[in-house]
């Protein structure tokens, strides 16, 4: 039996921290899922022990690179 998309219930245009699987992240507002995609905007990079770096344009994350997603609090 195939395991349901659980991205295919979160919400467009919602802030979300990406966890990837090389330890870093990505926070920004998801706005699109394309197939193997998820598109983000307004995204800084964050890398542990380092400022949030902005990152111009949309940011396209490839599914298979995402360790697990949050929603932030604030």
């Amino acid at each position: 039996m195939e395991q349901p998309d659980v991205l295919s219930y979160w919400p467009i245009y919602d802030q979300v921290v990406v966890n990837l699987t090389d330890g870093s992240a990505m926070r920004g507002v998801l706005v699109d899922k394309r197939g193997p995609l998820l598109v983000l905007a307004k995204a800084s990079l964050l890398v542990p022990g380092e400022d949030p770096a902005p990152m111009d344009g949309q940011v396209y994350i490839e599914r298979t690179q995402i360790a697990f997603l949050q929603r932030p609090t604030s």
